[in-house]
Formats: C-alpha cells, structure tokens, sequence
C-alpha cells in the first residue's frame, strides 16, 4: 500500500500519492518524471525510475540468467539460490527471502493483521525503545486493538486464524528463538 515518506498518510493507488506528495510537500519533491509524472527527493531516485519505462534490465542473475531492473532486485532474487529467508511473519512464523514476498503473504493470509500492523507502525517503534524485549511491545499493543480474536497458548497474540497461527508459532519452541 503506497504512502507519503514525509507524513507516513497510506493511499489506495500510487497516483493518489503522487498528487499528495505535489500538493501537501512542494518544497519536498525536486525531480519529477516527463512520462508518468513519479515525483522523487533526490535525482538518482528518478534515474532508478526510468528503467521502468524502457524495460531495461542491466543486472543479471549468473546462476539462473535472469535479469533485473535494479540491483536490489538481483540481490533478493539470489536468496532463492541461497536458500537464504531472512523476513519471517509475525503472525504464522513463515519465513520468506525478501520483503517483497512477506508482504505479499501478509496481504493474503492476513489482512486484518497487516492493516492493524501499519497503523501501529509508529507506536510500536516508540515504545520498543523502552522494553528489554520489543517483541513484547509488538503482542501488547496488538492485543489492545484486537480483542475480537482468540489469543495463542504459546505467545499470547491475538489473530484471526489461530490454527495457521500455532501450527507455526515460534514461540512454541521457547521464547529463545527471537
């Protein structure tokens, strides 16, 4: 879901957020794309841009031959080879090789989950400053805001789907995992 990196506001579709960032942060945006009208802080970031509108892709995978429009792609992309799943959910356990994936996961198994999770985004990080474990500022504060929801026997979080949830929770095992 796009949002506006000055004001953390979410919008349904990128145009809405370009609008924004135009109308609402002026003196944020310098570099403004011809084609599409994408607006960016920093000149390389609309560089990095145009590659989508001429389909390159300069960086290539030396294993499979796949291709890549940006480098960051290519360095996810080569934890499929690794094996390699640094970005584990929260709330089931699945662990996924890049960001991009787990997202994509949370907007299917767990929307509920995901849309209270981006509303407490900011919360979260002020009060992980003041706990030893910031895992227990993540199940306190999704507590408060889903109380509807059956909590696990093993990590006492709150979710909608508490089979899938168990059947992967890390906290099974002890809370030594984290």
């Amino acid at each position: 879901m796009p949002h506006c990196p000055y004001c953390k506001q979410f919008f349904s579709a990128p145009e809405e957020q370009t609008t924004h960032i135009r109308q609402a942060h002026p003196s944020e945006t310098v570099f403004v794309c011809a084609q599409c009208g994408a607006s960016f802080t920093r000149n390389t970031g609309l560089v990095a841009h145009m590659i989508t509108h001429t389909g390159e892709k300069p960086f290539g995978c030396n294993e499979c031959g796949d291709s890549f429009a940006r480098k960051v792609y290519l360095k996810n992309h080569m934890k499929t080879h690794s094996g390699e799943k640094p970005c584990v959910c929260t709330i089931c356990g699945m662990a996924y090789p890049a960001l991009s994936a787990l997202n994509k996961h949370l907007e299917r198994k767990h929307p509920f989950e995901r849309r209270i999770n981006l509303q407490l985004n900011d919360a979260i990080s002020d009060y992980k400053n003041s706990f030893y474990d910031p895992g227990i500022a993540d199940r306190y504060l999704r507590n408060l805001f889903m109380t509807d929801y059956p909590s696990c026997p093993h990590c006492q979080v709150r979710v909608q789907n508490l089979e899938e949830h168990v059947a992967n929770c890390s906290w099974r095992q002890g809370p030594s995992r984290f």
